[in-house]
Parts: C-alpha cells; sequence; structure tokens
C-alpha cells in the first residue's frame, strides 16, 4: 500500500469516509473503501 494513496473526506465531526487508490498507467485501482456507517445510504446532497 506504500505505492498509492489515501484519499480523506472530512466532516464536521471529524473522518468520514477513507478511500485507498493506486494509478497504474491508464489505469486506477480502487480499494479499502471505508464509510462511517452514520454517513452511509445518506445519498448526494447536493442539488
Amino acid at each position: 500500500m506504500d505505492t498509492g494513496v489515501f484519499l480523506l473526506l472530512n466532516g464536521e465531526s471529524g473522518i468520514v469516509a477513507c478511500v485507498y487508490l493506486r494509478l497504474t498507467g491508464s489505469r486506477a485501482y480502487l480499494g479499502t473503501l471505508s464509510v462511517d456507517p452514520a454517513q452511509q445510504r445518506r445519498g448526494s446532497e447536493r442539488e
């Protein structure tokens, strides 16, 4: 996991989500997705 990056989403109460991303040429690997259970199934809050 030292060849990619972790992306964090911060909310009012701290970290809401985290995902691991690794780019390899023209492809990307997305894995280890974690979302705060209280924030799951809320959908997009954008209009």
